[in-house]
């Protein structure tokens, strides 16, 4: 087996196979033609497992011109158009997954679960880009969205939010072949990313990286069913339109420290935000503090005091 095939096969988590893979003299030319029944034969039993592979592979021959390692046809790898590309942002990100995923696998043709997932991403894309968001990827049955960037709106962690609550909402109505209704559990964090347009052939496609991203993907992978987690920088942004309950600082894994953490639990009732001016001493010694300055020099300046409409 080529040594190719056995990193893509740890990029997406499977590295338990690559000696099956290997076994079968499954090399990278014959990725395109695997299917659910080879997969089978050669020991992947998990229902879920075998989706995830077959759906990495087709979007990987989908971004190398149906070619799964372009260098194998005489083409380069997916790589940035240019090294200038990369563009820092600030953006918000969403990751909503299924849960109970592999379960539903395990007792599901993988027919019924992929028609089950075609639904679930009908109903979470339409949501993301009713708030303005973009799709970057589906994985098995994880939804990453990005909100601020590419485009950039002045309240993207509560277009987030809000996503969030209209997905728990929707999917609900979304039944399994068994009759059970899907839950989700989402994780949202905000941040500086990096994004970027990918180029290979003809297929082009938007990434994203940065710590926003993984603290969102781990966020998802740590939140109960029906739950949505959002960072310490999201319920700074929401906080006056939003309700949460503090979970304090949690450990989690691949960041240093622990990180402040809040389950969201809904929208703020009518008339209930709060006024981010009530017990604000710092921030009224520092406009005191402009004014001193403005008298002493004798020059003019100009403040803008932003707040939500109402609060006086």
């Amino acid at each position: 087996m080529t040594t190719e095939v056995r990193q893509w096969l740890e990029a997406l988590g499977m590295s338990q196979y690559a000696d099956a893979f290997e076994a079968n003299d499954i090399t990278a030319d014959l990725l395109p033609r695997l299917s659910d029944q080879v997969l089978k034969d050669i020991g992947v039993a998990s229902a879920g497992h075998r989706l995830r592979i077959l759906g990495a592979m087709s979007r990987l021959a989908a971004l190398a011109d149906r070619s799964p390692y372009g260098k194998l046809q005489g083409k380069a790898k997916p790589e940035l158009s240019s090294p200038n590309d990369g563009e820092r942002r600030q953006a918000t990100i969403l990751v909503a997954d299924i849960s109970g995923y592999t379960a539903l696998c395990g007792r599901l043709d993988a027919e019924q679960v992929q028609a089950m997932l075609s639904q679930f991403y009908d109903v979470t894309d339409r949501i993301i880009a009713n708030y303005g968001g973009q799709v970057i990827d589906h994985a098995g049955d994880a939804t990453l969205a990005s909100f601020g960037a590419p485009v950039a709106h002045g309240n993207d962690s509560e277009r987030a939010t809000r996503a969030a609550i209209d997905m728990h909402e929707k999917v609900a109505a979304i039944t399994d072949p068994t009759g059970q209704a899907l839950t989700l559990h989402i994780g949202v964090a905000s941040g500086e990313v990096v994004a970027a347009t990918i180029v290979a052939g003809a297929h082009p496609r938007y990434a994203i990286t940065g710590d926003a991203v993984n603290l969102a993907a781990r966020l998802n992978a740590v939140t109960q069913a029906g739950q949505t987690l959002i960072s310490d920088a999201v319920w700074r942004s929401v906080s006056r339109t939003f309700d949460a309950q503090p979970l304090g600082e949690v450990p989690i894994k691949g960041f240093d420290k622990p990180v402040s953490l809040w389950r969201v639990t809904g929208l703020r009732s009518a008339g209930a935000e709060r006024s981010s001016f009530i017990g604000r001493q710092i921030e009224l010694r520092q406009l005191l503090g402009v004014l001193d300055g403005v008298i002493e020099n004798g020059t003019g300046l100009a403040l803008c005091v932003r707040g939500d409409a109402g609060i006086g």
